[in-house]
């Protein structure tokens, strides 16, 4: 399998650009032959549909970005499978995401959203976003790379608070 993955890359800071990065970094432990490209880069992405030839193009983005995750990969032949989030009411692509066999949502409450607002929810799966275990999990209190001193100054009436390194 071949996976195109389309969003904010590389990635900023913030929800949209980390969602894609997990799915892009988790496919490629799994072994997938997978690339990443920037959803909005028309030209880098048509290289890749002619040079790669992926399965499937999975955009990550919210409804407004259906021209760049579906409609551009469906002009070159791909296969698109967006991944979305909901901001509100889907004003428009309705036609266009009911022609799809597959689209990701982040949750049920997403799900609910776009099936309220036209779009058939048998197409519709749920696949919430996860977290890089490896940099988000639980440290003992005393770890020395975390540890928090509390520390009360003789000389102020405040508490002050300081990482100490060690």
């Amino acid at each position: 399998m071949k996976v195109l993955v389309l969003y904010d890359y590389p990635p900023s800071p913030g929800g949209l650009a980390t969602q894609g990065d997990l799915l892009f970094r988790g496919l490629q432990e799994m072994g997938v032959d997978t690339h990443a490209v920037h959803f909005e880069s028309a030209q880098e992405k048509e290289w890749y549909y002619r040079w790669f030839e992926p399965d499937v193009v999975v955009g990550v983005g919210y409804w407004g970005h259906v021209p760049n995750l579906v409609l551009h990969p469906l002009r070159y032949g791909a296969r698109p499978v967006p991944w979305l989030v909901a901001d509100g009411y889907i004003a428009k692509y309705q036609e266009v995401l009911n022609d799809l066999p597959l689209i990701l949502v982040t949750s049920n409450w997403v799900k609910e959203m776009y099936v309220r607002d036209g779009i058939n929810g048998d197409q519709i799966e749920v696949l919430p976003v996860g977290c890089d275990t490896d940099s988000f999990r639980p440290f003992d209190k005393n770890d020395k790379k975390i540890l928090a001193v509390h520390v009360k100054r003789k000389d102020t009436f405040e508490n002050n608070f300081y990482c100490k390194d060690f």
